[in-house]
Order: structure tokens, then C-alpha cells, then sequence
């Protein structure tokens, strides 16, 4: 009776040990699948702007954090990658734009869908009709007249 007793008390305690530890993994939906570690984060938020660590689940960023927050979604499967100290700016798609350029195209005429002398008319009739009278028209980005044959 005794040892049956132990026993059950032994096969319990082992079962709420083994869930323990389940508990502290993270499920199959929640591990990542990539984790970038070990090097510098760039977050863009204010209030946090480095972090150590990124991990990434179904092509979005899932955690952003210190190197042992975000090892808490690391998975079986979870590829990660150590960047030895290297700057990573997650979420950013291009590096190299012309913020200004951007600007310019809003404010002013749009020349780059242009491919015809119809189109170009019509655009630089719409800029003018958005303008105040008298402000200038600026833009352009306009490359049509070699395709027009023109000389320039």
C-alpha cells in the first residue's frame, strides 16, 4: 500500500513537473520563425528606440525586445541568426529614398505616368486647377520627349 502510494504520489508529481516546463515553451502558433540576436536594433519608437533582439512569425515582426525576451518565442524550428553586433532596422522595405523628392511630386506636376503630349497637357492642366493664382508650377521628372523624338 505504501509503495503503491509512493508511487502515485512520484507519477503525479513528475506530470505536474513535465507541464511546468510545457508551460514555460511557447506554443506551436506563437514560436517565431526567425529570430535576429546579438546585435543593435533600431525600433523608430521614442521611448525604446534600440533593443537587442527582433523575431519574426509568418513575415511580421512579432517581438522586439532584449535578447532573452525575444528567445522566449524561440521554437524547435525558429532559424535564428546572430548578427554579431550589426545595426538592424526592421520593418524598413527601402533604405535609399529622396523624402524630398516624394514632396515634390505631391506639391507639384506629376510628370512620371506622362507618355504622351495628351497626358502631359492634362496633367499640367490639373496642377494648374489645384494651384493658387499666380503660384508656380514646379515638378516635372518628365523623360517622355525622348520617347516623342524631340530635342531638348
Amino acid at each position: 500500500m505504501f509503495r503503491a502510494r509512493s508511487t502515485l504520489l512520484s507519477l503525479a508529481l513528475t506530470t505536474v513537473a513535465s507541464l511546468g516546463v510545457l508551460s514555460c515553451s511557447p506554443s506551436l502558433s506563437d514560436q517565431a520563425d526567425l529570430i535576429l540576436t546579438g546585435g543593435t536594433v533600431w525600433t523608430g519608437v521614442e521611448a525604446a528606440p534600440w533593443a537587442e533582439a527582433v523575431a519574426v512569425r509568418d513575415g511580421r515582426i512579432q517581438a522586439v525586445g532584449s535578447a532573452s525576451e525575444v528567445d522566449g518565442v524561440r521554437g524547435g524550428e525558429t532559424r535564428v541568426v546572430e548578427l554579431d553586433g550589426r545595426l538592424v532596422t526592421p520593418g524598413f522595405i527601402d533604405n535609399h529614398t529622396h523624402f524630398n523628392r516624394a514632396g515634390e511630386l505631391l506639391l507639384g506636376v506629376n510628370l512620371l505616368e506622362v507618355s504622351d503630349e495628351a497626358g502631359f497637357v492634362e496633367a499640367v492642366r490639373k496642377t494648374a486647377e489645384r494651384l493658387p493664382e499666380g503660384a508656380w508650377m514646379v515638378g516635372g521628372m518628365w523623360g517622355a520627349y525622348e520617347q516623342w523624338g524631340l530635342s531638348t
